[in-house]
């Protein structure tokens, strides 16, 4: 587990630390993408986009490898999800909280990106790499979300398991 963390927060530094101030064209962040997906061959990287403002901040500032990966600078509460194994990307968005962009094919095409889906999928998404097998790679804030997930996940499947045995 530790081992993990070093890697991703490694990899998130040479990320943040490559970035430019400049605004790429969405070939440029997906090929940031795929490269990350080779980093993470064997599962799933997960980023969050900022989901607060600080007062003492300007304005709304993104996450940096959020930004570096997706060029978004204002999806309040995404996740962005990199197979490893695939190279395909998903972004997890709530259409309500996101003015920059909405779930659909015409976000895909803007951005790129395999998949821009609503936020309600993540769970089954999730369920569905751990599955197969995937290690989930995230940074240590997504840790309750995902344990969240996990825990509801696991009784919903026992709760299934039960109705067919009985």
């Amino acid at each position: 587990m530790r081992l993990h963390r070093f890697y991703y927060f490694f990899l998130l530094s040479v990320f943040v630390f490559v970035a430019s101030g400049s605004s790429a064209d969405p070939r440029e962040y997906e090929e940031r993408r795929q490269r990350a997906s080779k980093a993470f061959s064997d599962g799933i990287l997960l980023l969050h986009s900022k989901t607060t403002t600080n007062d003492a901040d300007d304005g709304y500032r993104e996450e940096p490898a959020f930004y570096y990966l997706t060029g978004l600078e204002n999806s309040p509460s995404a996740i962005l999800a990199i197979d490893g194994k695939s190279g395909d990307s998903w972004l997890f968005l709530s259409a309500k909280r996101s003015a920059e962009v909405q779930p659909g094919a015409e976000a895909e095409r803007r951005l790129d990106m395999q998949h821009v889906v609503d936020w309600n999928e993540l769970g089954s998404f999730l369920a569905r790499q751990v599955a197969a097998g995937a290690v989930i790679y995230s940074e240590p804030g997504l840790a309750g979300l995902l344990l969240s997930l996990g825990q509801n996940l696991g009784q919903s499947e026992r709760l299934k398991r039960r109705g067919k045995a009985g």
